[in-house]
């Protein structure tokens, strides 16, 4: 056993243990957080916190935000990506996405053409080069148009 793997099973066994104390602790009060020693040497029962409601999203300001794009239902093509090796299962996809199998593939939909001024990640995702952003198609959100 590797000492990553001893240490990972260490914390695993101290984190239960803190949840136990924890849940213990406040069967006791009925649920309540336990009693604590105030300095005047009495017992003071600890302060309760009341749960506060989750606050609504606030949508963020967007370039365009008012506009509404109809996008129509994408024609799923079943395309291999150029780097996927012949004989493996292929997937449908977007248009413009190809199938990224094989032996080393994602198993995902992968945009076929990566735009100048770009480059793909290890997983095979298109990203726009340093100094460069991306311009998506509004329908599919994945899909690089260009880096601008």
């Amino acid at each position: 056993m590797n000492i990553v793997t001893r240490a990972v099973q260490l914390i695993a066994v101290v984190m239960a243990a803190v949840l136990t104390v924890a849940v213990i602790g406040c069967e006791g009060n009925g649920g309540e957080a336990p009693e604590t020693a105030s300095p005047e040497g009495g017992v003071t029962p600890a302060a309760t916190v009341e749960p506060t409601p989750f606050a609504e999203p606030t949508p963020s300001p967007t370039p365009g935000a008012g506009e509404v794009t109809e996008c129509p239902s994408p024609q799923l093509v079943t395309e291999k990506c150029p780097w996927t090796p012949e004989g493996y299962t292929v997937n449908e996809c977007a248009p413009g996405m190809c199938w990224d199998g094989g032996p080393q593939g994602s198993l995902a939909c992968k945009q076929a053409e990566a735009p100048p001024n770009s480059h793909r990640s290890y997983t095979g995702n298109v990203l726009c080069d340093e100094g460069y952003e991306a311009v998506v198609d509004p329908c599919t959100a994945n899909l690089v148009l260009e880096c601008k």
